[in-house]
């Protein structure tokens, strides 16, 4: 599980992410530098915690983590909590370990009705204690064949094109 916080209000147009760019330098095998040009590795987004995109999940608006690193979908405690209905969670006996090893107990499982645009979705959530409000994990991801498409700032399910906010 990725313990991120609710996402921040960033803007990409400001893009204050060029300054904290890595840069590999081209090293031979031997630690010494050639003469050939850097080349940018990886760009980070201090200020961004993650992929999210807006759905439903038992009628009630909700802001999904696009998690590939979580091996299963996760809905918060107190998102369950304001839920008019929830269903009935059973029990589980088991805890997951988050991104930095820190042991979560999981409150219970449940499968919950959710929607992202017009496509309804059934699938089972863990239902533990996250600082988002849900998470969907790589078991949906690969169960449904989602495309991430992140340069785009979309994700492709059956073929539907739903926006994805950074």
């Amino acid at each position: 599980m990725c313990p991120l916080p609710r996402r921040s209000s960033y803007s990409r147009d400001d893009k204050p992410w060029r300054q904290n760019t890595y840069v590999e330098k081209n090293v031979d095998r031997r630690g010494e530098n050639q003469q050939s040009p850097e080349r940018i590795v990886s760009v980070l987004n201090p200020d961004s915690s993650g992929l999210y995109v807006n759905g439903n999940v038992e009628e009630g608006e909700i802001e999904f983590l696009l998690d590939t690193a979580a091996g299963l979908c996760m809905l918060s405690r107190d998102s369950c909590d304001l839920m008019d209905k929830p269903p009935a969670l059973l029990p589980v006996t088991c805890r997951l370990n988050q991104a930095d090893g820190t042991p979560s107990d999981v409150i219970g499982r449940a499968t919950f009705d959710f929607s992202l645009r017009d496509k309804k979705f059934s699938y089972p959530f863990e239902v533990v204690h996250i600082p988002t409000s849900a998470i969907i994990g790589f078991d949906f991801l690969t169960d449904e064949n989602v495309i991430l498409n992140i340069s785009e700032r979309e994700i492709y399910i059956d073929g539907a094109s739903y926006s994805v906010i950074l």
